[in-house]
């Protein structure tokens, strides 16, 4: 049980810093501080840094083969996210690339979690 915990709190991590980083942007938005491409940047860049922080707490919880951790949650994030893509709106080819991009931040910064947890 303990070991689904970890997975369950890591998925935790990411939601919840996607919802703050995403209130953030919204508040940017609404002040018009930035154009509309800016802000498609930055909700991107919001996928992408709570991924990592998700890979790094997971990478941080784990014993060995933090890439193998990364990938695990990375999958659990990507099939969350399809189920609500699908639910939501339509499926297109670029969120392919998009969920690459979680994946691939997702096990960075679980590599760079055990890592830092071996210092």
């Amino acid at each position: 049980m303990n070991k689904y915990l970890k997975y369950l709190k890591s998925i935790g991590i990411f939601l919840l810093s996607v919802l703050i980083i995403n209130l953030l942007i919204t508040i940017i938005h609404y002040f018009d501080f930035f154009n509309l491409s800016t802000i498609k940047v930055l909700k991107l860049l919001s996928v992408i840094i709570s991924s990592l922080i998700c890979g790094f707490y997971i990478g941080r919880q784990s014993i060995k083969k933090g890439y193998l951790e990364g990938l695990k949650t990375g999958i659990i994030i990507i099939i969350i996210m399809l189920i609500l893509t699908l639910i939501f709106k339509n499926f297109h080819i670029k969120n392919i690339i998009y969920y690459f991009i979680i994946m691939i931040s997702n096990i960075f910064g679980a590599i760079i979690g055990i890592q830092k947890k071996k210092e």
